[in-house]
């Protein structure tokens, strides 16, 4: 999930909105990044999600859904406002998330 919000960030550096709607590669490539963020939201197990609520894991994954089977009517305006103004904000939270996991013990 961290990945492909920091790669659906990158995607729209140094864009515009104007130059992110003219763009059709620069669209897919930010669809399929939030497409594989709330798929991979959506198979966190229950008790995880209960136990880490500041991730809006059911949000992301209805997010998809409706990304999923309403792609012939998307709405670019609010791909781009979820990536500038709600992913920023996810990145931090999964961060803190995996630095506050504890280290995988080592096989021998």
């Amino acid at each position: 999930m961290l990945l492909h919000c920091g790669r659906a960030r990158s995607f729209l550096e140094g864009l515009s909105y104007e130059q992110f709607y003219g763009d059709a590669k620069t669209q897919a490539a930010c669809y399929a990044s939030l497409l594989i963020v709330g798929e991979a939201a959506s198979k966190v197990p229950q008790s995880f999600r209960a136990e880490h609520p500041e991730i809006p894991w059911s949000r992301l994954a209805k997010n998809r859904g409706r990304m999923i089977h309403g792609y012939d009517s998307i709405r670019w305006e609010i791909v781009w406002r979820m990536i500038k103004t709600e992913l920023p904000a996810l990145e931090k939270d999964l961060q803190k998330l995996l630095d506050s996991l504890p280290d995988e013990p080592q096989v021998p």
